[in-house]
């Protein structure tokens, strides 16, 4: 990742802004970890689509579920869901630590909290 960009949606994900959603880059209910990254990039715009099961979701340059690659790289990662890409580093969260993940869009789906998520981005934004 670049680290400046890293920074911005650590604060981001710190803010108390946005509320936390799960599946989806953003839902009627909040964002995906990996939504928020779309929205405080300015890249475009956000496009509403009805799902099935009735929970608005949307979409960010034609993606519901993973980043854009527009968004990917203005960010610099590595590929479309936040995987981390250096085996000795996973997501260990305190709380769960029988839990590991490979992917920011995994531990976010899981439950990982923003804060938890914006910790883990400032140590091993590197790793992105």
């Amino acid at each position: 990742m670049i680290y400046e960009r890293a920074m911005e949606l650590v604060a981001a994900l710190r803010s108390g802004e946005y509320e936390q959603a799960r599946q989806v880059l953003k839902s009627s209910r909040g964002y995906c970890c990996l939504g928020v990254a779309c929205e405080i990039s300015g890249l475009g715009e956000w496009e509403e689509e009805v799902a099935e099961e009735g929970t608005n979701r949307y979409l960010y340059l034609n993606s519901h579920s993973s980043l854009p690659d527009q968004v990917k790289e203005h960010f610099g990662f590595k590929d479309n869901f936040g995987a981390i890409y250096d085996p000795t580093v996973r997501i260990r969260i305190p709380r769960a630590y029988s839990r590991r993940y490979a992917a920011l869009a995994s531990a976010n789906d899981d439950g990982v909290t923003f804060a938890e998520i914006a910790d883990f981005i400032e140590k091993n934004w590197e790793s992105l």
